[in-house]
């Protein structure tokens, strides 16, 4: 017999766990709390598949409430009951991360809908994030930002619909990870997704790679062969660094996406396809459009729905997060204990440029996990540039402007250390110490990774 899904009920009402399972019990397993704490714990203590959250509780507030799941399980599906409906609360709700809202009196057919709605987009994610993180090479990506919040909001928004997506961001900033999200997320996640480099291909072989070609076509070609987008029929091509493609080969590239259909080099028989198509650079494609490098009319067919992935050093709350995400997966692969960074290495890290955004942090944290001697990372296992010594830190350092953000950042966050420490932990007895709001420091304790 499977078993059935856990739904918790977070209502000080006590008849609604018993309303819920008499109509919905026949599918779900229901779990009941009558206050906000109480819920907390439940889902903390064993696995929760759903969570419908009462707004009014007796010992917190529902979006409180809210906010902590989100951060205990973000991808655990909050829909909000309640009979006290405003259009603000529906709105800082759904802000809040809740997937829906309803209201009190429900129907039980409709609710049933929303559940297993909620329900399939969770197991989605799930099934992406497990799939995802092993086709990527164990690049999970780490959120703590609003800004790459919103990038996920967006992927999730559009990966499964048919629309060309342009990801543009410096290298380094995961852009084939969130191509290979946005096939995950989508209905083609069984068919292929082929990735190519526009710029790693010489220009005379990209066309014959992108569309195929018949035996003979060119000197070598002693047989024939079908193209990325053949080979990638049902799925997603993924076309990184688009912005070194030949001008000339952008014009056939926008011939096919408007025809849905390939020629190979050497051949006259049209060969229909159907593939999702997301593009990616490192360039700013509207300034090759003004100087004539880039095909203005391509540009705005590849970039139906655009999405910019900002460098590393603009979200610097997700810096510590990463690096010891990464340095966890490299001491289990290097079948070594537990590394962990020390607070003088993460304050150097904080302050560092990342030129190479988060592929520099990964392969820098790799590089520890195999070269640091014992179980803690100091400043002496840091290659140069992290430190301050040497030309290469110089080289690469941010603006003035930046350097005094970096410097403040700096010395805050040792400050909120301290007062941490002086009063073990307690963050409102530290917040009172530093002069701050208890909110103000949580937010800051998020942001610094001190969790």
């Amino acid at each position: 017999m499977l078993e059935r899904e856990k739904v918790l009920v977070i209502d000080d009402e006590p008849n609604m766990g018993w309303l819920f399972r008499e109509a919905l019990g026949h599918r779900y397993e229901i779990l009941n709390a009558l206050d906000g704490r109480s819920g907390l714990e439940v889902i903390k203590d064993r696995p929760v598949d759903l969570v419908l959250l009462d707004l009014r509780l007796p010992d917190m507030d529902g979006l409180e409430v809210l906010r902590e799941i989100r951060r205990l399980e973000p991808c655990l599906p909050v829909v909000i009951i309640t009979a006290y409906a405003t259009i603000k609360n529906a709105v800082e709700a759904i802000k809040a991360g809740a997937y829906d809202y309803v209201v009190k009196p429900f129907d039980w057919a409709e609710m049933e809908k929303t559940l297993r709605q909620a329900l399939t987009v969770r197991s989605v994610k799930a099934a992406h994030r497990d799939g995802e993180t092993a086709a990527a090479g164990g690049q999970a990506m780490v959120v703590r930002s609003r800004v790459m919040e919103e990038v996920l909001a967006m992927v999730r928004q559009v990966a499964d619909t048919d629309a060309n997506v342009l990801i543009q961001g410096e290298s380094g900033t995961g852009k084939e990870v969130v191509a290979r999200m946005l096939h995950g997320l989508s209905r083609r996640r069984d068919r292929p997704f082929l990735p190519i480099n526009c710029a790693a291909v010489p220009e005379n072989l990209l066309e014959a790679e992108l569309f195929g070609y018949e035996q003979g076509a060119f000197t070598g070609a002693s047989r024939a062969k079908p193209g990325k987008f053949e080979l990638a029929n049902g799925g997603t091509l993924f076309l990184d660094e688009i912005g070194d493609m030949p001008v000339v080969l952008q014009t056939k590239l926008l011939r096919v996406l408007e025809e849905k259909a390939v020629e190979h080099l050497g051949g006259t028989k049209r060969i229909g396809i159907d593939v999702r198509l997301v593009a990616a650079t490192n360039r700013d494609l509207g300034e090759m459009v003004r100087h004539g490098l880039f095909r203005e009319d391509l540009y705005y067919r590849l970039a139906v729905i655009p999405i910019y992935l900002p460098p590393l050093r603009e979200r610097r709350e997700e810096i510590i997060p990463m690096a010891e995400h990464f340095l966890e997966e490299f001491a289990r692969r290097y079948d070594r204990g537990p590394v962990v960074l020390s607070e003088s290495v993460k304050i150097a890290l904080l302050n560092y440029p990342w030129p190479g955004n988060v592929r520099e942090l990964r392969n820098l944290m790799e590089r520890l996990a195999i070269l640091c001697a014992g179980n803690v990372v100091t400043l002496a296992d840091l290659p140069a540039p992290f430190t301050g010594a040497g030309e290469g830190f110089d080289q690469r350092a941010p603006c003035l402007k930046e350097r005094v953000n970096v410097e403040r950042e700096r010395i805050e966050r040792e400050m909120i250390v301290r007062a941490l420490e002086l009063h073990s932990g307690n963050r409102t007895r530290a917040a009172r110490y530093l002069g701050v709001s208890r909110r103000w420091l949580q937010r800051k304790i998020q942001y610094y990774g001190l969790d």
